[in-house]
């Protein structure tokens, strides 16, 4: 269940618990957590295995971080198991705030004198909060994950996304009002791609 956070909303008031549910009893979690996983094997090449399955991961539910390490990287040394040492300590923030995915920004198309950022140019345009929001939720109706890379998967969802935006925009036009904006920006929210 996915609560909408208003903005200067009083939880104490509208709320009497949080349930954190942690362990599949709510939301079978496997399937996020294994592409996690196989996102960080990806990036780490040095680690040579199979992508983790949804599987192999069911065998290590409540088990301790090493026990997991051991069992889904048992011809690891037991250092890499274990992990750096600077990295086994992490301090966790809650916000609300949405930041901007890295993958928004990188120049990846272009010539030396002139990089471009794809992902601007020719999907989904300049940075908004609004805009990536709605993008999320197009990728949410599919229970995708997007990590960046998977430039069919970044198309197909633009296009979801701006065809949404066509729907929006026309019901507001029927009602008199202006295209849809960016809250913050008050920037009219467009998608690029073709299509």
């Amino acid at each position: 269940m996915m609560i909408k956070m208003e903005k200067n909303m009083d939880l104490k008031n509208k709320y009497d618990s949080i349930i954190f549910d942690l362990d599949g009893t709510l939301w079978n979690s496997s399937k996020p957590i294994c592409e996690a996983w196989n996102i960080i094997l990806d990036r780490h090449k040095e680690i040579v295995r199979e992508p983790i399955t949804i599987e192999e991961l069911g065998q290590c539910m409540g088990l301790p971080m090493y026990d997991i390490a051991a069992k889904l990287f048992p011809d690891e040394k037991e250092e890499v198991r274990e992990g750096a040492r600077q990295y086994s300590r992490a301090i966790v923030t809650v916000t609300d705030r949405l930041f901007k995915p890295s993958w928004w920004s990188v120049a990846d198309t272009g010539g030396a004198d002139t990089p471009l950022n794809s992902v601007e140019e020719y999907y989904l345009g300049i940075y908004l909060e609004d805009k990536y929001k709605m993008f999320l939720d197009e990728l949410k109706k599919d229970d995708m994950v997007f990590d960046g890379k998977n430039k069919q998967v970044l198309r197909k969802y633009a296009l979801k996304l701006k065809n949404t935006l066509k729907d929006i925009n026309a019901e507001r036009a029927a009602q008199g009002l202006g295209p849809l904006v960016d809250e913050k920006t008050q920037l009219e929210i467009t998608v690029p791609v073709a299509g």
